[in-house]
């Protein structure tokens, strides 16, 4: 009598639980259906090229089914839009969820990707001066760099980035290096004495560093991009004389070639000589005696162009050594910045020089 009293009492509690079991279920196929939905949208836009909204509709799938194929379309995603770092964190993650030997073809593409990757993403190595080292705190973009990371490649996304170094709570050092994607450089992190930047304005040991694409080297080490030695502050002059040797250098240089390119169209000047005795060229040989002709011709004006790079090369490398201040003069020197470029390209049958100070 007692359990057929209790009776009504389950039957409901058992049909409520049934009902909740159901309506989990339906919510559950509900929002797999709209995952699915959302990943296919994902899809169209990735190929499109609308990388920042697949990535966000990839990423809400993750949240409801995070399957080997969403965490590649994610990487895919990153990778397009330059975040390197991220995506390759995002192909490892879907090798990693594939190890049970699932989805092995796209776990194949994932593994080709992240080795693509390796050699695509920029690398930066921080070497500090040693008197730097006990007293500087190194950031990258504003996160601090640990000693251990030190005169180690760092992996960056391309891009500039800003490199500073801090002492006693001040900002010491800073630079920004621009990095396309292959670059492998390395910046020295001088000891500069701490400095206030209240005022918000950027000190004058701030530099910008542009590094070149490059492949890396099969061990892995970075190259490093020469960099201008700095001037010694008791001698600020030294710069300066060091610049006039090398311009006086090219300038002889241009002078040698401006020689040689003489003597070659002198050549060409006899063997025409030869070839026509008293003016008159034999008509056979007529194609061959204009190209002579021809070339005579440029040979000087390359010769005369030559010759003019040369004395101008020779004159400012001979002004940039009078000029130059002596260690006596130190304190009254002040640093100039000089930039020389030349170009010589043919440019309708002359040639043009262009130069920059």
């Amino acid at each position: 009598m007692l359990a057929l009293a209790l009776l009504p009492l389950s039957i409901p509690n058992t049909a409520y639980a049934q009902n909740r079991e159901d309506d989990g279920a339906a919510a559950a196929s509900d929002r797999l259906a709209s995952a699915r939905k959302l990943f296919a949208e994902g899809l169209k836009d990735e190929e499109k090229g609308n990388f920042a909204e697949a990535l966000e509709k990839f990423r809400r799938v993750a949240k409801v089914r995070d399957t080997v194929p969403v965490r590649y379309r994610i990487a895919s995603c990153l990778e397009g839009l330059g975040k390197l770092k991220e995506a390759m964190v995002a192909y490892q993650a879907a090798i990693d969820l594939g190890a049970d030997g699932k989805d092995r073809d796209v776990v194949r593409a994932a593994k080709e990707h992240t080795g693509s990757l390796n050699e695509r993403i920029p690398q930066v190595t921080l070497v500090l001066a040693p008197e730097a080292r006990p007293k500087s705190q190194v950031a990258i973009d504003g996160q601090p760099v640990q000693p251990s990371e030190l005169d180690k490649p760092i992996a960056l996304d391309p891009g500039t980035h800003a490199i500073t170094a801090s002492s006693q709570g001040k900002m010491a050092f800073e630079t920004r290096v621009t990095l396309p994607e292959r670059a492998r450089t390395t910046v020295v992190v001088p000891y500069v004495e701490p400095r206030d930047t209240s005022n918000g304005k950027v000190g004058s040991d701030t530099k910008d560093v542009k590094a070149e694409p490059q492949n890396a080297p099969a061990d892995g080490a970075p190259h490093p991009i020469p960099t201008p030695a700095p001037e010694s502050e008791s001698n600020p002059g030294s710069g300066r004389r060091t610049a006039g040797w090398i311009t006086a250098g090219a300038g002889a240089a241009f002078l040698v070639g401006a020689a040689v390119t003489l003597v070659m169209r002198q050549s060409d000047i006899s063997s025409l000589e030869d070839a026509c005795p008293d003016g008159r060229c034999p008509i056979a040989r007529r194609s061959e005696l204009e190209s002579l002709h021809d070339g005579a011709q440029t040979k000087g004006t390359v010769a005369a162009v030559l010759a003019g790079v040369g004395v101008i090369g020779v004159g400012v490398g001979t002004y940039l050594l009078l000029s130059a201040p002596s260690s006596s003069r130190a304190s009254q020197a002040s640093a100039r910045a000089l930039n020389i470029s030349g170009r010589v390209a043919p440019a309708g049958g002359q040639f043009v020089l262009t130069a920059t100070f």
